[in-house]
């Protein structure tokens, strides 16, 4: 079986690689890094990702919480946010995209590989 493709979309290029070395471990393929909403849309619309990793707040127009909606309304690609917020207002806002997941910076790699493959095992 082919390995699920993942988007990540991270302004913080360090995070950004060390999470793609661990979605390797974990079986995943990522596709090219990204870091703003722009480049996010246009990656979606190229290389086609089975997922979407994305950091709540970006550099560049569109944020990650507006990316990651319109990513699911013109793809229909499931996104699971990343974010250093855990207040109750970035949480209540990023509802609004309805996503796969939401991880509070610095999360364990393994419970990010275990939502994962819940989401890619029951996607349509």
């Amino acid at each position: 079986m082919k390995p699920a493709r993942v988007l990540i979309v991270e302004d913080e290029m360090i995070f950004a690689l060390d999470l793609k070395q661990g979605l390797k471990r974990g079986g995943y393929e990522t596709c090219e890094l990204t870091a703003t909403g722009e480049k996010a849309l246009a990656n979606c619309e190229r290389q086609r990702p089975d997922i979407v990793l994305i950091d709540i707040n970006l550099r560049g127009q569109l944020s990650g919480i507006e990316t990651a909606r319109e990513i699911r309304e013109r793809f229909s690609i499931p996104a699971i946010f990343m974010t250093g917020y855990a207040d109750e207002k970035t949480r209540r806002d990023a509802e609004v995209a309805k996503p796969a997941g939401y991880f509070i910076k610095p999360f364990e790699i393994g419970k990010l590989i275990e939502v994962l493959d819940s989401v890619v095992e029951n996607r349509p």
